[in-house]
Protein backbone atom coordinates (compact mmCIF):
# COMPACT_ATOMS: atom_id res chain seq x y z
CA UNK A 1 0.00 0.00 0.00
CA UNK A 2 2.69 1.96 0.89
CA UNK A 3 4.59 1.80 -2.54
CA UNK A 4 1.13 2.34 -4.15
CA UNK A 5 1.25 6.11 -2.29
CA UNK A 6 4.66 6.65 -3.35
CA UNK A 7 4.16 5.68 -7.34
CA UNK A 8 1.23 7.96 -6.96
CA UNK A 9 2.70 10.57 -5.28
CA UNK A 10 5.66 10.54 -7.73
CA UNK A 11 3.55 10.92 -10.74
CA UNK A 12 1.59 13.42 -9.41
CA UNK A 13 4.68 15.21 -8.81
CA UNK A 14 5.75 14.40 -12.37
CA UNK A 15 2.54 15.75 -13.96
CA UNK A 16 2.80 18.94 -11.70
CA UNK A 17 6.30 19.30 -12.84
CA UNK A 18 6.46 18.93 -16.62
CA UNK A 19 2.99 21.31 -16.42
CA UNK A 20 5.16 24.04 -15.04
CA UNK A 21 7.73 23.14 -18.16
CA UNK A 22 5.10 22.76 -20.41
CA UNK A 23 3.74 26.33 -19.15
CA UNK A 24 7.32 27.77 -19.12
CA UNK A 25 7.99 26.67 -23.21
CA UNK A 26 4.32 28.32 -23.89
CA UNK A 27 5.22 31.76 -21.67
CA UNK A 28 8.76 31.72 -23.94
CA UNK A 29 7.13 30.98 -27.47
CA UNK A 30 4.50 33.57 -26.33
CA UNK A 31 7.14 36.48 -25.11
CA UNK A 32 9.28 35.38 -28.21
CA UNK A 33 6.35 36.36 -30.25
CA UNK A 34 6.06 39.25 -28.27
CA UNK A 35 9.30 40.25 -29.30
CA UNK A 36 9.02 40.20 -33.09
CA UNK A 37 6.16 42.46 -32.57
CA UNK A 38 7.65 44.56 -30.53
CA UNK A 39 11.15 45.19 -32.42
CA UNK A 40 8.94 45.32 -35.81
CA UNK A 41 7.00 48.29 -33.82
CA UNK A 42 10.11 49.62 -32.68
CA UNK A 43 11.66 49.58 -36.25
CA UNK A 44 8.64 51.23 -38.02
CA UNK A 45 8.22 53.70 -35.72
CA UNK A 46 12.19 54.88 -36.41
CA UNK A 47 11.88 54.41 -39.68
CA UNK A 48 8.36 56.95 -39.93
CA UNK A 49 10.19 59.31 -36.97
CA UNK A 50 7.74 58.64 -34.65
CA UNK A 51 9.78 58.86 -31.51
CA UNK A 52 6.77 58.26 -28.86
CA UNK A 53 5.89 55.25 -30.83
CA UNK A 54 9.35 54.12 -31.04
CA UNK A 55 9.76 54.79 -26.88
CA UNK A 56 6.52 53.26 -26.34
CA UNK A 57 7.61 49.77 -27.90
CA UNK A 58 10.97 49.91 -26.40
CA UNK A 59 9.68 50.74 -23.17
CA UNK A 60 7.51 47.16 -23.78
CA UNK A 61 10.60 45.75 -24.85
CA UNK A 62 12.09 45.99 -21.83
CA UNK A 63 9.54 44.23 -20.36
CA UNK A 64 10.41 40.72 -21.66
CA UNK A 65 13.21 38.22 -20.91
CA UNK A 66 16.98 39.34 -22.98
CA UNK A 67 16.71 35.65 -24.67
CA UNK A 68 13.17 36.22 -25.63
CA UNK A 69 14.02 39.18 -27.63
CA UNK A 70 17.61 37.90 -29.25
CA UNK A 71 15.40 35.44 -30.65
CA UNK A 72 14.45 38.11 -33.76
CA UNK A 73 18.08 38.05 -34.86
CA UNK A 74 17.26 34.14 -35.96
CA UNK A 75 15.98 33.29 -39.46
CA UNK A 76 12.36 34.07 -40.16
CA UNK A 77 10.84 31.47 -39.55
CA UNK A 78 6.93 30.19 -38.21
CA UNK A 79 7.16 29.91 -34.54
CA UNK A 80 10.40 30.37 -34.19
CA UNK A 81 10.44 34.42 -33.60
CA UNK A 82 13.21 35.37 -35.93
CA UNK A 83 12.00 39.01 -37.96
CA UNK A 84 14.49 37.76 -40.87
CA UNK A 85 16.75 39.50 -43.15
CA UNK A 86 14.50 40.02 -46.46
CA UNK A 87 12.59 37.02 -46.34
CA UNK A 88 12.83 35.34 -50.07
CA UNK A 89 14.79 38.05 -51.38
CA UNK A 90 18.34 37.84 -49.70
CA UNK A 91 20.55 34.85 -48.36
CA UNK A 92 20.97 34.40 -45.47
CA UNK A 93 18.07 35.33 -44.00
CA UNK A 94 18.47 35.56 -40.38
CA UNK A 95 19.55 39.15 -39.13
CA UNK A 96 22.69 37.79 -36.71
CA UNK A 97 23.63 35.38 -39.85
CA UNK A 98 23.56 38.50 -42.33
CA UNK A 99 25.61 40.69 -40.27
CA UNK A 100 28.23 37.79 -39.72
CA UNK A 101 28.18 36.53 -43.11
CA UNK A 102 29.24 40.51 -44.54
CA UNK A 103 32.77 40.29 -45.34
CA UNK A 104 33.19 42.84 -48.30
CA UNK A 105 32.32 45.73 -48.45
CA UNK A 106 28.49 46.75 -49.31
CA UNK A 107 28.63 47.68 -53.27
CA UNK A 108 26.13 50.51 -54.55
CA UNK A 109 23.79 47.32 -55.83
CA UNK A 110 23.69 45.97 -52.78
CA UNK A 111 22.93 48.94 -50.65
CA UNK A 112 20.15 49.92 -54.03
CA UNK A 113 18.76 45.97 -53.69
CA UNK A 114 19.28 45.55 -49.24
CA UNK A 115 19.58 49.29 -48.00
CA UNK A 116 15.71 48.97 -46.84
CA UNK A 117 16.51 45.50 -45.05
CA UNK A 118 20.16 46.60 -43.89
CA UNK A 119 17.71 49.89 -42.05
CA UNK A 120 15.11 47.96 -40.51
CA UNK A 121 17.57 45.53 -39.40
CA UNK A 122 19.51 48.21 -37.74
CA UNK A 123 16.99 50.10 -36.13
CA UNK A 124 16.15 46.21 -34.46
CA UNK A 125 19.56 46.11 -33.31
CA UNK A 126 19.61 49.65 -31.92
CA UNK A 127 16.29 47.84 -30.01
CA UNK A 128 18.02 45.16 -28.74
CA UNK A 129 21.15 46.96 -27.77
CA UNK A 130 19.07 49.23 -25.41
CA UNK A 131 17.11 46.20 -23.90
CA UNK A 132 20.38 44.88 -23.55
CA UNK A 133 22.26 47.17 -21.51
CA UNK A 134 20.17 47.26 -18.10
CA UNK A 135 20.32 42.96 -18.17
CA UNK A 136 23.08 41.68 -17.26
CA UNK A 137 23.32 38.59 -15.49
CA UNK A 138 26.27 39.32 -12.93
CA UNK A 139 26.25 42.23 -10.61
CA UNK A 140 30.10 41.93 -10.25
CA UNK A 141 32.21 40.54 -12.26
CA UNK A 142 32.20 36.53 -11.55
CA UNK A 143 34.91 34.73 -13.77
CA UNK A 144 34.65 35.64 -17.71
CA UNK A 145 31.71 37.91 -16.86
CA UNK A 146 32.01 41.25 -16.05
CA UNK A 147 29.45 43.79 -15.56
CA UNK A 148 31.16 46.85 -17.22
CA UNK A 149 31.93 44.45 -20.49
CA UNK A 150 28.72 43.68 -20.71
CA UNK A 151 27.98 47.68 -20.70
CA UNK A 152 30.51 48.36 -23.06
CA UNK A 153 29.56 46.03 -25.45
CA UNK A 154 25.74 47.16 -25.43
CA UNK A 155 26.42 50.60 -25.83
CA UNK A 156 29.01 49.41 -28.77
CA UNK A 157 26.07 47.63 -29.89
CA UNK A 158 23.96 50.91 -30.10
CA UNK A 159 26.60 53.19 -31.50
CA UNK A 160 27.40 50.89 -34.20
CA UNK A 161 23.59 49.78 -34.88
CA UNK A 162 23.42 53.78 -34.85
CA UNK A 163 26.18 54.26 -37.61
CA UNK A 164 24.81 51.74 -39.55
CA UNK A 165 21.38 53.48 -40.09
CA UNK A 166 23.55 56.61 -40.92
CA UNK A 167 25.36 55.02 -43.54
CA UNK A 168 22.54 53.21 -44.97
CA UNK A 169 20.57 56.70 -45.23
CA UNK A 170 24.09 58.27 -46.54
CA UNK A 171 24.59 55.00 -49.18
CA UNK A 172 27.65 54.81 -47.67
CA UNK A 173 29.28 50.85 -48.41
CA UNK A 174 32.31 51.52 -47.12
CA UNK A 175 30.87 53.20 -43.59
CA UNK A 176 27.64 50.48 -43.54
CA UNK A 177 30.29 48.00 -44.14
CA UNK A 178 32.52 48.98 -40.98
CA UNK A 179 29.50 49.75 -38.76
CA UNK A 180 28.51 46.06 -39.44
CA UNK A 181 32.01 44.69 -38.62
CA UNK A 182 31.62 46.91 -35.35
CA UNK A 183 27.73 45.13 -34.43
CA UNK A 184 29.10 41.73 -34.91
CA UNK A 185 32.44 42.37 -32.62
CA UNK A 186 30.17 43.46 -29.95
CA UNK A 187 27.96 40.99 -30.11
CA UNK A 188 30.93 37.97 -30.38
CA UNK A 189 32.94 39.57 -27.92
CA UNK A 190 30.06 39.43 -25.57
CA UNK A 191 28.45 36.08 -26.85
CA UNK A 192 31.85 34.69 -25.56
CA UNK A 193 31.53 34.48 -21.97
CA UNK A 194 27.75 35.37 -21.90
CA UNK A 195 25.79 33.07 -23.67
CA UNK A 196 24.79 29.97 -22.78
Amino acid sequence: MRLHARLLALAVAGLVLGSYAAAGRADDKEDVAKAKDLVVKYASARENGDAAAAKKALDDLKKLDLEAVMHVFKPLEKGKGGVGFMPGAAAPNGIEAKIIGTKKELSKAQLDKEGKAWLRAAYIAEAVAQVTLPKCPVQKKMGDKDPKEWKQWAEEMKKSSDDLVKAIKAKDGKAATASIKSLNKACSDCHGPFRE
